[in-house]
Order: structure tokens, then sequence, then C-alpha cells
């Protein structure tokens, strides 16, 4: 096995991070299906605080995202 290389992505990165994405979550039970989407539309609006994608030789393999969020519980006040 080869050693991972972890990097913050690059412009190139991106259409492999998408179709990684929806590799990764296409059997999934729980997902929507939009997933890679998400992540596109955080990157194109500047809220994703970090991006870091795992290179295994020379091959993306892995991503994991930051982004803010806010957790609403639903009461008024």
């Amino acid at each position: 096995m080869n050693e991972l290389e972890f990097r913050e992505e690059q412009a190139a990165d991106i259409s492999l991070i998408h179709a990684l994405t929806k590799d990764a979550f296409s059997a999934m039970s729980y997902a929507d299906g939009d997933e890679q989407d998400v992540i596109d539309r955080l990157r194109d609006c500047g809220a994703l605080t970090l991006s870091l994608v795992a290179i295994e030789a020379t091959e993306l393999v892995g991503q994991v995202a930051f982004s803010p969020a806010t957790v609403c519980d639903g009461s008024s006040s």
C-alpha cells in the first residue's frame, strides 16, 4: 500500500472531488444523491473553511471538508 499524502484541494481536484463524492454516496440508503452538489455550492459561495484531499500515489482517494454551520432547534423567541 502506498503512503497517503494530505493537502489542501486545488482547482484541478474539483471535478475529481465531485466524482468521488457522487460515487461514495451512491449506494448509501441515507444519501439524497446531491452530496457532491452541496460541496460544490459551499465552495462556490466561499463557505468551505477547509477542504483537504488524500492522494495515494497520484490518485485522489479521499476528501474532507469543513464549513461553518448554525444549529437551530426550531423554537421561536
